[in-house]
């Protein structure tokens, strides 16, 4: 059996400082738990030595109680096997400032013991990363500072020289030793863990900036796309309406002229509303100001007389509708505007007012003349073409419609903007 006596123990290492990490565990949890194992670790060595020494003296009990309570930092690693990362935190601070309190109170804070609350110190750092956890990191080391003043005070005010065990020169240079190579090894530990956290997020805004990138382009690709599906839609609605403009140059009859032209601006409607799409770039809402105000002059300058002096009122609130209601919109308002020039004014004219309003979260369209009226009766089922459009296309809006023919037509609709 080959096995390297290096890589065994680096195994049993990484083994060890693993438990508890699971792959649904965040980078920054996995990094805590790493860390917590980490530190139980090395600390065990330098809290075992001084319990040693201190069973070798005549208050060998102290020394005891030390050695019992700093193998529960086994504890740590337990818990954190189980995922209980709160609990194995709370074992590993109450053993640690246990140990060194009762270590402080045996030699009164002389002997280099006082600088093992440096690496303590480092260690709540270490536990409690800025900036996610500031308050817990501060909570912590303000509770390590209150602990250890309380001691030290208590220590001051009742001396208890019973307890009190003179410390030899070697037992002194080895907490010096101890401190510093674990504040050391705290430090160098956390910054390669930061270095790495450094490394690994480069790398992640590097793959980001690269999908950012990616992203960028097919959708700069998808724009163009659906800027040529509108703009070949528009092209090829404006053949058909063209088509049906010559064939209505071709008939004699004046009825299936005017079937043929309302025809061709129906179509006229539809494929203004592509035209605006891929103009302004935005292939998902159309401005309905801009878009209903160059249907209305179109209107005007196709079906409105010469010889009738009408006038439109055009009011129209500047918003955003998506073009599944922007085409039915515009459809009803061809529909009635078509109708009110052909029925409701006679040889001189007269006013034609077309408001839309967005209330809240209502459209209000409202399109009123002061011709003479009609009598409109939803039950009767012999309507025109266009009563039946206005019908389903208010039905495809989901919208409620009201006609008003008393003092002239007043039509009003109102639907959802969302």
């Amino acid at each position: 059996m080959n096995f390297v006596r290096g890589n065994g123990i680096n195994y049993f290492y990484q083994l060890l400082v693993n438990l508890g990490v699971s792959e649904s565990s965040s980078p920054q949890t996995s990094r805590r738990i790493r860390g917590m194992n980490f530190l139980a670790l090395v600390w065990i060595l330098p809290l075992l030595a001084i319990a040693v020494f201190c069973i070798k003296t005549p208050e060998w009990h102290y020394g005891l109680l030390m050695f019992m309570t700093c193998t529960m930092l086994f504890l740590v690693l337990v818990f954190n096997s189980f995922g209980n990362f709160k609990i194995a935190t709370a074992i590993f601070l109450l053993v640690l400032n246990f140990n060194l309190c009762l270590v402080n109170a045996l030699f009164e804070f002389n002997y280099g013991t006082y600088l093992f609350l440096f690496p303590l110190f480092a260690s709540i750092s270490f536990l409690h990363p800025l900036p996610k956890y500031k308050s817990m990191l501060t909570t912590s080391i303000v509770g390590v500072i209150l602990i250890h003043g309380i001691t030290f005070l208590l220590i001051e005010k009742y001396p208890s020289h019973d307890l009190i065990i003179r410390p030899q020169s070697l037992f002194t240079q080895l907490n010096y030793f101890f401190a510093f190579a674990l504040s050391v090894i705290i430090v160098l530990k956390y910054n390669i863990l930061q270095s790495q956290q450094n490394i690994a997020l480069d790398s992640k805004i590097i793959v980001n900036q690269q999908q950012k990138q990616l992203l960028e382009e097919t959708l700069k690709d998808r724009n163009i796309l659906l800027s040529e599906i509108h703009h070949r839609t528009k092209n090829n609605l404006a053949i058909v309406s063209s088509m049906l403009n010559l064939q209505r140059n071709h008939v004699e009859n004046e009825g299936l002229k005017t079937i043929l032209m309302d025809c061709s601006n129906r179509v006229h409607s539809m494929a203004a509303v592509h035209q605006k799409l891929y103009e302004k770039g935005n292939f998902t809402k159309i401005d309905l100001k801009d878009y209903l105000e160059d249907l209305v002059k179109d209107l005007e300058n196709t079906i409105f007389p010469r010889h009738k002096k009408i006038e439109t009122h055009v009011e129209i609130d500047s918003f955003e509708l998506t073009s599944e209601k922007a085409i039915p919109c515009a459809l009803i308002l061809n529909e009635l505007i078509t109708n009110s020039v052909k029925h409701a004014f006679h040889e001189t004219g007269g006013i034609l007012e077309i408001k839309i309003k967005k209330i809240a979260n209502q459209v209000l369209l409202l399109i009123q003349d002061n011709g003479p009226g009609f009598d409109y009766n939803p039950n009767h089922n012999h309507l025109s073409l266009g009563m039946t459009l206005i019908e389903a296309l208010a039905e495809q809006l989901d919208g409620h419609f009201e006609f008003n023919t008393k003092n002239g037509t007043i039509f009003t609709l109102t639907f959802k903007l969302n």
